[in-house]
């Protein structure tokens, strides 16, 4: 089941992926892995909406309960956005994330923004084993490509080269990745 694969990746990017260790990440959560249950809602509504079958069985409980914990948490995803495996949210709190898709093993630290320029459709792209770093604004119809981070407060409002790392206000690459 394509569920329960998205759902150890996830949780291997915490902890090893074992059932204890699942049991313990969502009913025992540490301050750094809170957020996972809030992923996991996330990946339940997002499975119940594709199959038509467990749409009403699972999907409208589910998103009562993805509801309850975007509040709790402070965090809001579209959760029409194909996301890969691997999604790491590491703190939650004022974390809006809206973009076309999202690769895998992609990280985002609190108080980040992920969205459109002024209202526009123009949203970004996010590929492979990305890192968005605290309070981070990425804006416009741009692409963050594979292993790129961005810095903690930068303003991204263009294209992102693979294997760099980029900061500031507006961000400039500051080094490259070997």
């Amino acid at each position: 089941m394509k569920l329960l694969e998205y759902l150890k990746s996830d949780l291997g990017r915490i902890t090893k992926p074992t059932f204890f260790n699942f049991l313990k990440a969502y009913f025992f959560p540490l301050r750094t892995v809170g957020v996972y249950r809030y992923i996991f809602w996330l990946r339940v509504l997002q499975f119940s909406k594709k199959n038509l079958f467990f749409k009403y069985l699972i999907g409208i409980p589910s998103y009562f309960i993805f509801q309850h914990y975007t509040y709790k948490f402070g965090i809001h995803i579209n959760t029409n956005i194909p996301i890969g495996k691997g999604l790491c949210i590491v703190h939650g709190g004022t974390v809006y994330i809206n973009c076309k898709s999202i690769g895998e093993n992609v990280t985002i630290h609190q108080c980040v923004t992920l969205g459109s320029k002024h209202g526009s459709d123009n949203i970004p792209i996010l590929e492979d084993g990305v890192t968005i770093y605290t309070g981070a604004v990425v804006c416009g119809d741009i692409i963050l490509h594979n292993r790129c981070t961005i810095g903690a407060n930068s303003y991204v409002d263009c294209d992102v080269e693979a294997d760099c790392t980029v900061a500031g206000s507006p961000a400039k690459v500051i080094s490259y990745k070997k």
